[in-house]
């Protein structure tokens, strides 16, 4: 059967959303792993795009390492693995005024304080130093630790330079931290001046709908699915 016809097939999809569904609600199970496998840059870009307004905004790179200190504030760290020490961003998105890390939560409880105060730190930081964003980038990839991610930060790379993302990366002098996130409990993330929340629920019932491409339609769609009983 190829994969055109597999498509087609109605149980198919009903058993892949029936156990979506149910592991939605497994403990030690990490959704936002999966919905993102089924997150394409294209449909990040529309979702960001119509919600922002902002048609030229780009998909760069997914998983983009952050540093926890930044320029002189180096030698506060023991050594000089702390000084490389890094987060991750779930997706790194821009244009050539602004710079938007992105990132995704399918479930309310999963939103951490300590992990919003580290975007902003760095948002703040990134600005004060007015920071070149890309050469910071080839100096964390070129101090990884025991060449561990060699492979895969090369492969970063190329896309990052595929998708025009080191221009945007040198100028960062407008940076915005996007949470794709549930509703509720979240209001201590709305009034935050470098903050912006995207909503599942007003994607799922925005009036704009049909003005997002099909493939983001079926992908809201399976989303709705699984976060139909959340009551969290």
């Amino acid at each position: 059967m190829s994969l055109a016809e597999l498509s087609e097939e109605r149980m198919f999809w009903e058993n892949f959303l029936k156990n979506l569904r149910e592991d939605y609600y497994m403990p030690r199970i990490r959704m936002e792993i999966v919905i993102g496998e089924m997150l394409s840059a294209g449909i990040l870009e529309d979702i960001v795009r119509k919600k922002l307004e902002k048609d030229d905004i780009k998909y760069i790179t997914k998983e983009f390492p952050i540093r926890y200190i930044w320029g002189k504030d180096k030698n506060i760290g023991k050594n000089k693995h702390e000084y490389y020490r890094i987060f991750s961003v779930d997706y790194l998105m821009g244009n050539q005024e602004n710079l938007y890390f992105v990132e995704l939560k399918t479930n309310a409880n999963s939103v951490n304080i300590d992990q919003k105060r580290r975007y902003l730190n760095a948002v703040q930081k990134i600005k004060e130093i007015n920071l070149n964003l890309y050469r910071d980038y080839e100096d964390i990839v070129a101090h990884s630790k025991d060449g561990k991610y060699e492979h895969r930060y090369r492969k970063q790379k190329e896309q990052i330079e595929k998708n025009g993302g080191e221009n945007y990366l040198k100028n960062c002098n407008n940076i915005s931290v996007i949470y794709i996130v549930p509703k509720n409990r979240n209001s201590d993330l709305i009034n935050e001046k470098d903050i912006r929340c995207i909503y599942w629920e007003d994607l799922f019932k925005d009036e704009k709908f049909n003005t997002f491409e099909r493939n983001t339609q079926i992908f809201l769609k399976i989303c709705q699915e699984i976060f139909s009983d959340n009551k969290s």
